[in-house]
């Protein structure tokens, strides 16, 4: 072959000898050097468009893009230099010189846009809570929706304020983790850095269809409030209840729940519970109609809060959803009703709230019952001042469970907690670790694989409370704080839930089991 050879000649020697490496999974690039290199003369350029050929064709994926870019440039100035003046030969010192320079050569990048990156980061970690009607203070679904907020949207991935997630990466794996991985934060800091382009309509991927009205999917049946409650402006308003029949004539399984507010400005929390057909808990209290035990009446007010019915699903700011893997569901029993528990906290306006509740039944057989299990600490006494705080309480399951999922909640003081076990000779295992805790963002946290716990297992919860001036949520950082329903008196409750055989009630599961 001459010195400079035919663009054609050399870029079908090229592509020849690439096919040769991608057959030996471009493991060695002497192997194969010889196809091409003929007494050590070849076209400077050939050797650069066979060069490109050969990473383009190497398994790597990200060698392949960079690559191809170079392939194309080699290419390019090439057929440039035919047209120009004959290319003049290379000795193999040459050769090996450019071969380097170009492995070397940094990739090049391609444009982030909206519509090819930025979108399915959106869809996969944000449009839950930001769409119509969600949490979200404003929707992200269309280019023109997130465009003014892309520096905003920069800020709160890089102090990881969004999504909100709390758990200390070091413990645990969680299946409802939605934070953004590295590859995805990088894309976000490139789209804005590069003007925050729209991109190709035709990159963007289908369209979510999000379920009108519900966070996650369209339940089979709404049992709803059946009149708006008022909340007046500025109003302290005691814990109210509602006795919601379901007409069950048959014991139904429950696997996936969402207690909806009608003004989530104004819930706090709510608890569901089932109050089965024999249990006489709030049997004076007319179905349908709020109950708010008299605040002087001690007995009233023991008997509305001291309940062992079992908890169907809790709502918390940033967890309205409580679902289970497949084959475990909670069961309601026929004849069941269901007592919503509300906590309302009024702003400067005057609002209403009429909470609806979606269930999702089990369409597939059920091999584990799920049960909702606490641990918690009622004789609070936070000393006034005082950063960190720490209440512990500890207990043994009974009976051997598989643990599903954690939850805390605390009030506006609260700024940690932690879920561990207590192992024999005092070892200590950290299930969940919330390091900053969020009196505006409850959520639970679901493992990723289910833990077995044996029967007998200590389990310890413990909850930090920061009631210096440093915390800029606290009402009060001069008197002490004590247990209260108010959120400027405290609590501590641990939530979690277990899956047991689908024919043991909390009841049962209490009963200890005989060595």
């Amino acid at each position: 072959m001459g010195a400079a050879g035919s663009a054609a000649d050399i870029v079908c020697r090229s592509t020849a000898t690439a096919s040769l490496l991608t057959a030996s999974e471009g493991q060695s690039f002497g192997a194969v050097s010889g196809v091409f290199f003929e007494d050590g003369q070849q076209s400077c350029l050939g050797v650069a468009v066979t060069v490109a050929q050969l990473a383009a064709h190497t398994p790597q994926r990200r060698k392949r893009r960079a690559a191809s870019a170079q392939l194309r440039m080699a290419e390019y100035l090439f057929t440039i230099s035919e047209y120009i003046r004959p290319v003049p030969a290379c000795n193999s010192r040459s050769i090996v010189v450019v071969w380097l320079l170009l492995l070397l050569a940094p990739p090049c990048r391609s444009e982030v846009t909206f519509t090819k990156d930025i979108l399915p980061v959106l869809q996969k970690h944000c449009q839950v809570c930001h769409r119509p009607g969600e949490i979200g203070p404003m929707p992200l679904l269309t280019y023109k929706q997130v465009r003014p907020w892309a520096k905003a949207i920069r800020e709160a991935i890089r102090l990881r304020k969004m999504p909100p997630w709390f758990a200390d990466s070091r413990f645990g794996e969680f299946a409802n983790d939605p934070s953004l991985p590295p590859e995805d934060v990088a894309k976000v800091e490139r789209w804005i850095e590069e003007g925050s382009r729209e991109g190709d309509p035709n990159d963007a991927p289908g369209k979510v269809h999000w379920p009108s009205g519900w966070t996650a999917r369209k339940p089979d049946l709404v049992i709803a409030m059946p009149r708006p409650f008022p909340i007046p402006a500025d109003a302290v308003i005691e814990y109210q209840y509602i006795i919601l029949p379901t007409h069950f004539q048959t014991d139904r399984w429950v696997r996936m729940v969402e207690i909806r507010p009608g003004d989530a400005g104004v819930v706090h929390h709510a608890v569901l519970y089932v109050r089965e057909a024999e249990s006489k808990w709030l049997r004076s209290v007319p179905a349908g109609v709020m109950y708010a035990p008299p605040a002087s009446n001690t007995q009233a007010l023991r008997e509305a809060r001291e309940t062992k019915a079992d908890i169907l699903g809790v709502y918390t700011p940033g967890s309205p959803v409580s679902s289970w893997p497949d084959g475990m569901a909670k069961r309601v029993p026929a004849g069941a009703d269901l007592i919503l528990q509300l906590h309302y906290t009024a702003r400067k306006t005057a609002s209403s709230d009429q909470t609806r509740i979606g269930l999702v039944f089990a369409d597939k057989p059920v091999t584990k019952r799920v049960l909702t299990l606490q641990m918690g600490v009622d004789d609070i006494m936070i000393p006034p001042g005082d950063r960190e705080c720490r209440l512990s309480r500890w207990g043994t399951l009974p009976r051997e469970a598989l643990l599903l999922s954690m939850l805390p909640h605390m009030h506006l003081r609260g700024s940690g907690f932690e879920y561990q076990i207590v192992h024999p000779r005092g070892r200590i295992e950290t299930l969940l670790k919330v390091s900053h805790y969020d009196f505006h963002w409850q959520l639970s946290y679901r493992l990723k694989a289910p833990r077995l716990l044996p029967a007998g297992t200590r389990m310890l919860v413990t909850g930090i409370f920061d009631n210096s001036a440093g915390n800029p949520r606290n009402p009060d950082p001069r008197v002490e704080v004590h247990w209260g329903e108010q959120s400027w008196e405290e609590m501590m409750i641990g939530f979690f839930d277990v899956a047991v055989p689908p024919r043991m009630d909390k009841q049962a599961f209490f009963v200890r089991e005989e060595n």
